[in-house]
């Protein structure tokens, strides 16, 4: 938009300017209009009445100059001279031009010259000076606004993107500047940069071919679409200019990640320079009608390509290439002028794992293929051609099919042991291409080949399917010894053979899946299971016509029991000629006419009686008898009594109480004599005597053959949660003791300091200590009635503790960073030891007099005023709960990367690694605060142990760039700006026992060293730091700079246990050095749970800049820092008023060129004009 303002209510402006020089230049040769635009907007036709009481001026109603639209009365065509005019005058009309206008109103001559006109001239010129700020602001806004809405897409884009429609004649797409105002989606999608300048980013051309009358550019050199993505040509039937092939003209697009051309007919060639300057291409796919050539094969590209049998004529593919990322290739050789030899080696394309070449040619092509990862390889040819194949297998060669006349160069007997499969089709081979089958062979077929004979190579146990059909030549009798390794189930086909003759076949065959056997000759003769199922619908055993049922035949049906057992519903039953099975549901052939398997609904209680017929057209019907005898158990408890013995209760989920079964503990060696079996359970009796804690294991079995072994996790005696009373020394122990809870109950602390109990309940018991316990970490003991649980990470005892319910050091709001309090022994006060020790809080704050230092705002005091809050925008992530900054390209990560189950010695027991698991993610904006919520998505989750079904793991990441408090147990905690909080939730973990807890284990890359500079001193700055309390081992900060910028990471000694707070352990597991020279290493960092139901944890972090910079190059050491802040402080005002009064004078300059700038263009347009 090109917009002039008016100057106070001059209704003559607009008509004066409009026949100006300049701007009439501008209107007549752009097609430019005239319209008025009030602010705040209201509609363009509406005249403001709310005048400036006064001065009677406007106060917000403008005018000016915009170029039209499409649905404008006053359109014209715009012009290639006009629309680089039109740029010119855009750059020279900003805001200091505007002001130029408004403050050289025309003349009025008749103004009166006596002192009062002159005062009124003053306090007029006044009044209209602060009216002109009032517009310069509003201006600024609008031009904003406009510049935002209607930015212009760059000549050369819009050059491009004409080219492309006249091209592919997509007539309904316009020519011009309209192409980005969204209507042509999907189509053309356009995207604007940071400075609200229309790009395009997709090009997709669908629309069939309309000759529009006009040529495209072709001395267009390239396209010119610096934030284009993809270009998508999809079978549009015609082009204007076919010797113009589009890849020629695709270079240089910084950005590009897909290109597709179906049916493209200007391509006939891959350009040698194709794909150049575009470095984060993804995908080529290119299905062309046309015979391509190629020199180079798109050479050093790091894209995918997809050639859809798309055909070559010349083409190049030897060791010079560079295709990293192909994985699939599918095309065509057709008629080449010279002889091709073709190598596909592990340099050229090491993620090579599907090659398709189809040859079309009397000339013979020399083809190597040497991938290490390639797993399929078709290989064909057309029209009496030849492939000379020189394949040298790997160890993942899965597939191979060969289609016509292949030689092998080389022989196929090598590096064999993983393939699959075998095809040959219309093969020129007189044999197999092998000496030996692979030992690992499930299917070979060969069709239409050269064979006169079968080969005497014996067919390996694995093959599972063997085929060697249509083949007139094949002759001979059948080598039926080549069968004698086969399994059962096997499949046989060898029909269209006429010449073959098949001989007596063995009774073993009677085992095979299938047999057919039809259009060849000599068959001898055949076993009874032929005769007994030749008559039923589909089936497994095709003969030739001339076999036929002896006259009287019987089968004969043998069954080797009646009385059957079932387990869980399925029943095998065994004998000889039982068929395949044709009809029967529900139903399942383990060996064909010899062991065969029924399924039907759990049926508990005695015996029932089924009827199976085997053939329904025979009539070969049979009744059995069938027991269930399976089971499944559900879960199972322990009943403790006070008198007599404990009860293990096994709940069944499938059970036949009709039988009786017995409960053996096996890890104990003992019988668990039964006293109670019902349709759902059984019960058994088990000695006090016997230790049950942490877990015992049972196995429950029937004398009819089955049986099933469980481990009993005994939760009880759990402790969860700990709070602690100083005063009284009482401890409360929150947890699960049973129900009721057997005497004695024992509580031990330390090791050796005895705890009274005071009560006890199936949840809670409290007692109290004898004696004062040790600061700091303490062993947990307690014994329910001889079952035990001990911890060594639960309780923690405070030195600062006055009566909290948990030791957990952390009790306060905010954590901050403090220097001694004491006096020192050089005679400091604990102030004056903060002001050395911190430079004064580094000239961002102030040491108070108990050597603590209170931070100017925006600076962190964990740090003491060192670093200050930044502002960054923080986006969530879209698939797992990880926590990430990117500022100015500097980035920083903190994944959550597993959940880990450890025994009492902190011992690994099982770990859920959550990287790369499903998470559903929702998102949620609150005022100013973001939520999103990650829940594991246990459905799809890469776990096996069914166990972990039920467990629910829950992220709440939430951030805000204001500072804030939020609620963790009954704590509040403060939140810097942008800080991200992570909450994390635990529920239903299958715990292995009563001693075991877990640990969350995140995962963060750090620095080997790291330091910042203050004064003359570089100052060394730990990436981890631990608690105040020296008796505390656990992690508090977690610091990591880059560049000057700093991530913290805040952790507090307390999580919340099934709701309670209780303390946290927070350790460095491991700490890896990344090899790559960038001097880091990856930290794994763990957060110790407690046993409970439900557990959560509330760690945050902070982005933050290290803001050194009020130090004087020239410092001095330590004890100077005040000489050095006060001379900072002056220098920095000086820099100030220099750098404002440089900005106004380049600005003045500025506005000189610009003027000169437009009186030059005005003399170009009289001389243009004349």
């Amino acid at each position: 938009m090109l917009l002039c303002i008016t100057k106070c209510n001059d209704q003559n402006w607009v008509e004066e300017n409009k026949t100006s020089e300049t701007l009439n230049y501008i209107l007549s040769r752009c097609g430019l209009g005239y319209i008025t635009v009030d602010f705040p907007p209201k509609h363009q036709n509406e005249k403001r009445e709310d005048l400036d009481s006064q001065t009677k001026l406007p106060v917000s109603y403008f005018r000016g100059f915009v170029a039209p639209d499409t649905s404008s009365s006053f359109e014209t065509p715009v012009v290639k001279k006009c629309k680089s005019l039109e740029r010119r005058i855009i750059k020279l009309l900003d805001i200091e031009i505007i002001l130029y206008l408004m403050i050289h109103p025309k003349s009025n001559n008749n103004s009166s010259s006596s002192s009062s006109s002159r005062r009124d001239n003053i306090t007029m010129a006044i009044i209209n000076r602060m009216v002109l700020l009032l517009l310069l602001i509003s201006t600024t806004i609008i031009l904003q606004f406009v510049s935002l809405t209607n930015a212009l897409l760059p000549d050369s884009e819009l050059e491009s993107i004409r080219f492309m429609i006249l091209q592919y004649g997509q007539v309904h797409l316009p020519l011009d500047q309209t192409i980005c105002n969204g209507t042509f989606y999907p189509d053309i999608i356009c995207i604007k940069d940071s400075n609200g300048i229309d790009h395009l980013r997709s090009i997709d051309i669908r629309k069939p071919f309309v000759d529009m009358n006009l040529y495209p550019n072709a001395s267009l050199a390239r396209l010119n679409h610096p934030m284009l993505e993809f270009i998508a040509i999809n079978s549009i039937g015609g082009v204007k200019n076919s010797s113009i092939n589009i890849l020629s003209k695709t270079s240089n697009l910084p950005v590009m990640s897909s290109i597709t051309s179906f049916d493209d007919p200007s391509i006939n060639n891959i350009p040698d320079d194709f794909p150049t300057g575009l470095p984060i291409l993804r995908d080529i796919t290119i299905l062309s009608q046309n015979v391509l050539s190629s020199n180079t094969f798109f050479n050093n590209t790091k894209a995918r390509i997809e050639l859809r049998s798309t055909t070559f004529n010349h083409v190049v593919i030897d060791e010079t290439l560079s295709l990293p990322r192909v994985s699939n290739l599918d095309f065509r050789i057709e008629n080449p002028e010279t002889p091709l030899s073709l190598v596909f080696g592990s340099k050229s394309f090491p993620e090579l794992n599907i090659l398709k070449v189809t040859y079309h040619s009397d000339i013979p092509l020399n083809l190597l293929v040497d991938c290490h990862v390639i797993t399929l390889v078709l290989a064909s040819t057309i029209q009496g051609g030849v492939i000379n194949l020189d394949f040298r297998p790997n160890n993942d060669i899965k597939t191979v099919s060969f289609n016509g006349n292949i030689s092998f160069t080389n022989g196929f007997d090598s590096n064999l042991e993983s393939l699959k499969d075998i095809q040959l089709i219309l093969s020129y081979l007189d044999t197999y291409p092998f000496t030996s089958f692979p030992p690992n062979l499930k299917t070979f077929s060969s069709t239409l080949s050269k064979m006169s004979s079968v080969p005497l190579i014996p067919l390996p146990e694995s093959l599972e399917s063997f085929a060697l059909t249509s083949n007139s030549q094949l002759s001979g009798t059948l080598p039926l010894d080549l069968f004698a390794n086969v399994m059962p189930l096997f499949e046989l086909d060898l029909h269209d053979n006429p010449q073959l003759s098949i001989g007596d076949i063995p009774e073993k065959w009677c085992e095979f899946g299938s047999i057919n056997i039809e259009d060849t000759t000599g068959l001898g003769i055949v076993p009874d299971c032929f005769y007994c199922y030749a008559n039923v619908s589909y089936p497994k055993i095709k003969m030739p016509t001339s076999m036929s049922i002896p006259q009287n035949f019987v089968c004969h049906i043998t069954i080797d029991k009646y009385n059957l057992t079932s387990i869980l519903g399925s029943y095998v039953v065994t004998g000889n000629n039982l068929g395949w099975l044709y009809t029967i549901k529900d139903s399942k052939v383990y060996i064909p006419n010899k062991q065969v398997a029924f399924s039907q609904i759990y049926t508990p209680g005695p015996p029932s009686l089924v009827n199976i017929s085997f053939n329904p057209n025979n009539g070969y019907n049979f009744t059995f008898s069938v027991l269930e005898i399976g089971f499944l158990v559900d879960n199972s408890k322990v009943n403790l009594k006070n008198t007599g013995d404990h009860q293990l209760v096994v709940q069944m989920h499938l059970f036949n109480n009709y039988l009786v079964h017995k409960i053996q503990l096996t890890d104990k060696n003992i019988s668990c004599p039964v006293i109670s079996q019902t349709s759902k359970s059984i019960i058994c009796s088990i000695p006090k005597s016997i230790r049950l804690s942490p877990s015992f294991t049972y196995y429950v079995y029937n004398d009819n053959g089955w049986n099933e072994q469980r481990t009993h996790i005994f939760d009880y005696p759990l402790v969860s949660s700990v709070g602690y009373n100083s005063t009284s020394r009482s401890l409360v122990l929150y947890g699960n003791y049973g129900n009721p809870v057997n005497n004695p109950v024992i509580v031990t602390v330390a090791d050796t300091i005895n705890c009274s109990t005071t009560s006890v309940s199936s949840t809670m018991i409290r007692c109290t200590l004898a004696s004062i316990p040790p600061v700091g970490q303490a062993n947990l003991f307690v014994s329910v009635n001889g079952s035990e649980f001990m911890s060594t990470t639960l309780l923690y005892f405070d030195p600062n503790n006055n009566n909290n319910n948990n030791g957990s050091t952390t009790t306060t709001t905010t954590t901050t960073t403090t220097t001694t309090t004491t006096t020192g022994g050089n005679g400091d006060t604990p102030q004056q030891t903060c002001q050395k020790q911190t430079y004064n809080c580094y000239g961002h704050g102030y040491c108070d007099i108990n050597g603590k230092c209170q931070c100017d705002d925006t600076f962190n005091q964990i740090d003491n005023c060192l670093t200050k809050y930044i502002n960054t925008n923080i986006t969530p992530n879209a698939t797992n709960p990880t926590v990430s900054f990117d500022i100015d390209g500097i980035e920083f990560y903190f994944e959550i990367y597993s959940i880990q189950e450890l025994n009492y010695d902190g011992q690994l027991l099982k770990e859920l690694v959550l990287v790369q698991q499903p998470w559903n993610v929702t998102l949620e904006h609150v005022n100013s605060t973001t939520f999103a919520t990650y829940t594991l998505n246990n459905s799809m989750v890469s776990i096996n142990d069914a166990s972990y079904h039920q467990l629910l793991v829950m992220s709440n990441i939430s951030f805000s760039s204001i500072p804030r408090n939020v609620s963790f147990g009954t704590r509040q905690l403060s939140l810097a700006p942008n800080a991200i909080k992570v909450g994390f939730t635990i529920a239903q973990w299958p715990y292995s026992s009563n001693l075991a807890t877990l640990r969350v284990v995140f995962k963060s890359i750090i620095n080997n060293d790291q330091s910042v500079s203050f004064g003359c001193e570089e100052q060394s700055v730990d990436s981890f730091t631990k608690a105040a309390d020296s008796s505390s081992s656990t992690i508090q900060y977690l610091r990591v700079i880059k560049d000057n910028i700093q991530f913290n990471g805040r952790f507090i000694d307390f999580v919340l246990s099934d709701g309670r707070e209780t303390y946290s352990k927070t350790e460095l597991i491991s700490l890896t050095e990344i090899d790559d020279g960038s001097h880091t290493s990856v930290a794994l960092i763990g957060i110790n749970l407690p046993q409970c139901s439900v557990s959560q944890l509330d760690p945050d972090f902070t982005p933050l800049v290290v803001d050194s910079g009020s130090v004087h190059p020239d410092c001095q050491k330590s004890n100077t820092w005040r000489i050095i802040v006060g001379v900072v402080v002056g220098v920095i005002g000086l820099a100030s008023v220099v750098a404002a009064t440089t900005i106004l004078l380049r600005k003045k300059a500025k506005a000189r060129i610009y003027r000169h700038k437009l009186s030059r263009l005005s003399e170009q347009n009289k001389h243009h004009d004349n």
